[in-house]
């Protein structure tokens, strides 16, 4: 089974890129060798004492034995490790599932929204009206959605098809009264 390349990060690059603290390094320059900001004598093994240690147990009247290596005994729980073949895959979380959004609504103007929605609208309507006459319901839901695609009211407010009208009818006629003057 061949995987699909997958982009991983180069962590070698960036294990050679030091970074400190920002709040650290506020009144604090970086040196251009920053080796030098590594203590080494702070964790040594250091073996100039070990005369002196090794004189202390004749000056005690102590017997000096050198120490013995002890084998441990670890509980192995797993099995013993393999080497792995190929590197390990860093997988980045999948893309959103696009079916769930409409592109058609998100994207396009609202002109084209309006054309959709009188085209969805209009063959049934004019068949219905052929055979009942005009279904009011459908009238409602016409003239709601052109107040949604316009953003006559809030997402979260409902509005009657009549106020819809109505709010969009003083709109116009404010509009032509700034024309006039």
């Amino acid at each position: 089974e061949i995987n699909d390349y997958a982009i991983i990060p180069d962590t070698i690059f960036m294990a050679e890129q030091p970074k400190i603290c920002l709040m650290d390094s506020l009144d604090y320059e970086i040196p251009p060798d920053f080796k030098r900001l590594f203590d080494t004598a702070l964790y040594s093994i250091n073996n100039d004492l070990l005369r002196d240690v090794i004189n202390t147990y004749a000056k005690l009247d102590v017997q000096y034995e050198q120490l013995k290596i002890i084998k441990p005994q670890f509980e192995i729980p797993l099995p013993p490790l393999q080497l792995a073949v190929f590197q390990p895959i860093f997988s980045d979380l999948a893309a959103p599932p696009l079916e769930l959004f409409d592109l058609d609504e998100a994207f396009s103007s609202e002109k084209a929204q309006i054309t959709q929605l009188t085209n969805k609208c209009l063959s049934p309507a004019l068949e219905n009206y052929r055979k009942e006459g005009v279904d009011e319901k459908e009238l409602g839901y016409f003239v709601q959605e052109c107040g949604r695609i316009l953003k006559v009211c809030q997402d979260d407010q409902r509005m009657s098809a009549k106020e819809i009208l109505n709010v969009i009818s003083v709109k116009i006629a404010h509009y032509k009264k700034l024309d006039k003057e």
